[in-house]
């Protein structure tokens, strides 16, 4: 009766481990499954949605190295060219006249003579001239006054003036000679539409005494003129 006793209490304790066996399996299970799906609730109610939600040390490693470069897109269309600047300083030009170029002896006849000129091209131009006007005779005059004039002029037009006028006189060196010379300069602003002949012209203006002396004589040598062109002329 005693064996009967104990065989009987080692088989109820067997049977007792087995069933608390499968009651741990099933409550562990239960229990992953718990927290399973409370980390997805977790994870699902607390979104990212700001990199400011990131510790700074952790964002910097998220960022991935650089991209290759895209491709140029098109040019795009030429803009409009500006307004052309005005024209600076383009050229200049000079002449020299010849030696002893007669003036007229006949007085107030207005006849001008040519002693220097030049064709200059459409533009702006600062024109400078002169020319030496040299008179004499081989007797002495009763009036030795002499008034020459020397004009500037752009084609046919007077565009300015300058005259001299000076006492013949006996000549230092020079016995029964009787001369007197005298630079006259001419200078103007010339503005012109076309191809023109800018020249320096001179006269004898009065019909003074010294005209009649023996041997007169009334010439311009030495001239100049040079023309610098501009821009603009005001």
């Amino acid at each position: 009766m005693r064996q009967l006793h104990r065989r009987g209490n080692r088989e109820n304790h067997k049977g007792r481990r087995r069933r608390l066996g499968y009651a741990n399996v099933v409550s562990t299970l239960a229990l992953v499954l718990a927290i399973g799906g409370g980390t997805a609730w977790a994870a699902h109610h607390y979104l990212i949605t700001s990199t400011s939600q990131i510790k700074p040390s952790v964002l910097k490693k998220l960022h991935g190295a650089n991209g290759k470069n895209g491709t140029n897109g098109a040019n795009g269309t030429n803009g409009t060219n500006g307004t052309n600047g005005t024209n600076g300083a383009v050229a200049g030009y000079s002449a020299t006249g010849g030696n002893n170029i007669a003036i007229p002896i006949a007085a107030n006849t207005g006849n001008f003579v040519t002693v220097v000129s030049k064709s200059l091209p459409a533009g702006n131009y600062i024109v400078t001239s002169h020319a030496q006007l040299n008179a004499g005779s081989t007797a002495e005059p009763a009036d030795p006054l002499v008034e020459d004039e020397c004009d500037l002029f752009a084609g046919t037009t007077d565009v300015a003036a300058d005259q001299t006028a000076d006492a013949i006189e006996e000549g230092s060196f020079i016995v029964n000679i009787f001369f007197e010379t005298s630079a006259i300069p001419v200078e103007a602003a010339v503005s012109l539409t076309a191809t023109t002949t800018v020249s320096l012209q001179c006269k004898l203006n009065l019909p003074l005494q010294a005209q009649q002396a023996a041997g007169f004589s009334n010439a311009a040598s030495a001239s100049e003129l040079t023309a610098v062109q501009t821009s603009t002329n005001s």
